[in-house]
């Protein structure tokens, strides 16, 4: 008799952004091609530094790196948020994760108990959800517009949501999925809001320096010399096109939370030595130059993007401020059953369109069922033909 499973994932989403990927495999073994504009897998070339940091390691035993992470490589993203940003990180104050993900979970294992509340502004990154469940707290969001582009006035729009059981707000900036980003005044407030009600601030900036039109990548780590419950969340992976290298951080002045997030390290040891070592000659080594001619190619592919949709009757696409999604609302009634439709059922000149449905992306109910997440991480001829599979598609789909 096979012994049960535990129920303890039963409120567990499945990812909306890979939730469809056999439904893609099928597609090409069919023959088709498929844009992949449903996850955010950056196609730019990962630095040369990060190779030739990876070729210089000479090591005759690949031992255990330190559970708070390498030496080298805190110092080096301690050097850059100082020189960036002007403010005064020490060594102590940075936790190196395995990805942004991990310093995310360790950021609601230190700040709230189970049971607790996190406000969030929804749509949201679709992992918070499964973040929440694992650590057996729960998210209460805000609703925002796609129509006013998820505009966000002020912090004190969430006071109707706080009880004694909220311990935290939980923002991304530049926000996955919508793009949006907060400005100065945004962030003040936010920050009012949350020394006003003793609430921690965590910030998942993961890709701050994705940002258009002539703004300036800003941290909230500017505030938290002033208000230390700021948590900062980082992550090599997009900034650096490094994502299979699950390099992130944890950065606060918040004593105990640090304290916290050791012990959780210790308990998983320490992250990859190899890739630690070559992410610190990275960040050390990559021309400045570089990182800004990827934001100016992202924003000429944000730009395609946003112009190719203005062709399709029906839909309405937000224009994004910084990172590399946005979110369209289209003239379907299931965004869903159209994703899937897509994949198994669709194709325009051999070719079809691989999209993340909205709805995974909001904690509300009801939201996002016509509207899907777009990923701009392909080329912007790419780009042009993934969205002419879908205005096609459109103008033949019945569901």
């Amino acid at each position: 008799m096979t012994t049960p499973a535990s129920t303890r994932s039963g409120g567990l989403p499945y990812s909306p952004i890979r939730k469809f990927v056999p439904f893609a495999q099928e597609a090409e073994a069919c023959g088709k091609k498929v844009y992949y504009l449903n996850i955010g897998q950056p196609d730019i070339p990962t630095p040369v530094s990060f190779w030739d940091g990876l070729q210089a390691i000479q090591k005759k035993v690949l031992e255990y790196d330190f559970s708070q992470g390498n030496p080298l490589l805190i110092d080096a993203l301690k050097d850059y948020y100082n020189a960036q940003f002007g403010v005064d990180l020490a060594h102590k104050n940075i936790q190196i994760t395995n990805g942004g993900s991990e310093a995310l979970i360790f950021s609601f294992f230190a700040s709230c108990n189970e049971g607790d509340e996190i406000l969030i502004l929804d749509p949201t990154y679709t992992n918070y959800i499964s973040f929440a469940h694992m650590m057996k707290v729960t998210l209460k969001a805000l609703p925002l517009s796609i129509e006013n582009g998820f505009h966000f006035d002020d912090a004190y729009q969430l006071a109707p949501l706080l009880t004694k059981k909220t311990k935290a707000i939980l923002l991304t900036n530049p926000c996955n999925p919508t793009g949006r980003i907060f400005t100065q005044k945004e962030r003040e407030s936010i920050v009012k809001f949350a020394s006003d009600n003793n609430l921690f601030l965590i910030v998942d900036e993961v890709y701050r320096n994705f940002v258009y039109d002539g703004k300036q990548e800003t941290t909230f780590l500017e505030y938290a010399k002033e208000y230390d419950n700021i948590i900062v969340i980082d992550s090599l992976s997009k900034r650096y096109s490094v994502t299979g290298a699950r390099i992130g951080a944890l950065i606060t002045y918040n004593s105990e939370v640090l304290e916290t997030s050791l012990k959780l390290a210790q308990a998983r040891l320490a992250s990859g030595t190899l890739d630690q070592v070559a992410s610190a000659h990275m960040v050390r080594c990559c021309p400045q130059a570089d990182l800004d001619a990827i934001v100016i190619e992202y924003q000429r592919r944000r730009d395609v993007l946003y112009s190719s949709f203005q062709n399709i009757p029906g839909a309405f696409c937000h224009k994004p401020e910084g990172a590399f999604y946005t979110v369209v609302k289209l003239p379907v009634k299931d965004a869903e059953h159209f994703a899937q439709w897509l994949l198994e059922s669709y194709s325009h000149k051999g070719a079809t369109t691989f999209v993340a449905p909205a709805r995974g992306f909001y904690v509300t109910p009801g939201k996002g069922l016509d509207e899907v997440r777009i990923a701009y991480v392909l080329n912007c001829d790419a780009i042009k033909s993934a969205v002419k599979v879908i205005e096609e598609a459109l103008k033949v789909y019945k569901g």
